[in-house]
């Protein structure tokens, strides 16, 4: 028997799947299978979100409760713990690179002197590594998983406003990293050949990757401007977008907007540090007519069991509200913005 085998703890759910909008509620069951009556000091019982991928882990205590009504838990005594605790609002969800899951976590905390009559039994019966075991964790712990999934729970938005300005963050990204490599080329030609013919062929296809970014990004984009838009929860499990244009929609033949989910994990990738990212969820692209210099429409929430906007340390959830233009010279440009995207708390 090793050390951590000298205390049983055994979790049971009241049901085998809980709405995100659900107390979390069950049974522990904690046995003493040590050859000494343990003296507690108390038995908490938490609520816990983890994250997983890319060899990392990290968590966030949702919420707990300490149990101090035992005192002492003779040898194979049982005792039943009923526990209730709040909804998790964070669903069971497992991505490319990243898994989502809510726990509860138990741990039996003993007093002192049971820690160290434990330790010299397991050094008593030359066992080392339950010593060790001990001497580093002297407190008894189990992790169960719970499965959380949407149910009747309603999605709502929050910091769902701002400016989006189709098109040209990506124009103008494109222009500075193929800028940045003309540059380098160039360099590198030349060093080798000595020939400025090397460097004026350079430049003109530069010149003309810019002349195509600007007919088909930063032209479209400057001819509509930012676009200004709000999101407003409704009560039937949708929302309401008001969109608002600095300039004419003459330009504007049709307007899409939609909700897209992405993961993210930040990892160690030998001596550096790398991100990975991935799009878990696009929803169908809600299309909207333009209508002079605001339009407003109203857009349902997926039905799908989804993760909410989180951050968590190196794990992150995030949300986007997309805008995709478009033009009426059939151009298209797109943007997004951050968005919070949570569960209705009733």
């Amino acid at each position: 028997m090793s050390y951590k085998d000298f205390v049983n703890i055994n979790t049971t759910f009241d049901k085998e799947e809980f709405y995100a909008n659900e107390e979390i509620t069950g049974t522990i069951t904690v046995r003493n299978d040590s050859p000494i009556d343990l003296e507690l000091e108390n038995i908490k019982i938490s609520l816990t979100l983890k994250h997983y991928g890319k060899n990392n882990t990290d968590s966030i205590n949702l919420s707990s409760q300490k149990n101090y009504e035992y005192k002492r838990l003779s040898r194979k005594q049982i005792i039943k713990i009923n526990f209730s605790l709040p909804p998790a609002y964070n669903i069971t969800f497992e991505g490319k690179n990243v898994t989502q899951s809510t726990l509860i976590v138990t741990k039996v905390d003993i007093t002192k002197e049971c820690e160290k009559l434990l330790r010299n039994e397991k050094l008593s019966s030359f066992k080392l590594g339950g010593y060790v075991k001990g001497l580093f964790t002297p407190d008894f712990y189990d992790e169960t998983n719970i499965i959380i999934a949407k149910g009747n729970t309603n999605y709502e938005l929050k910091n769902a406003s701002g400016y989006i300005h189709p098109g040209m963050k990506k124009g103008n990204s494109i222009l500075v990293i193929s800028g940045i490599a003309a540059i380098v080329i160039g360099i590198l030609f030349y060093v080798n050949t000595k020939s400025i013919d090397s460097l004026l062929l350079i430049g003109s296809i530069y010149a003309i990757l810019v002349a195509a970014i600007y007919h088909y990004k930063i032209g479209p984009s400057n001819s509509i401007g930012p676009i200004n838009f709000k999101l407003q929860n409704l009560i039937d499990n949708s929302y309401e977008v008001n969109l608002k244009f600095k300039k004419r929609t003459i330009n504007i033949k049709e307007i899409r907007c939609q909700l897209i989910g992405q993961e993210k994990v930040t990892y160690q990738s030998g001596k550096n540090r790398a991100t990975s990212k991935a799009f878990f969820y696009n929803s169908k692209p809600h299309r909207i007519l333009p209508q002079g210099l605001s339009v407003t429409d109203t857009i349902s929430f997926p039905e799908k069991t989804l993760p909410i906007s989180i951050k968590n340390d190196d794990f992150e959830i995030i949300w986007y509200f997309k805008i995709t233009i478009r033009t009426r010279n059939n151009k298209v440009i797109s943007g997004k913005h951050i968005v919070d995207l949570k569960y209705r708390k009733e």
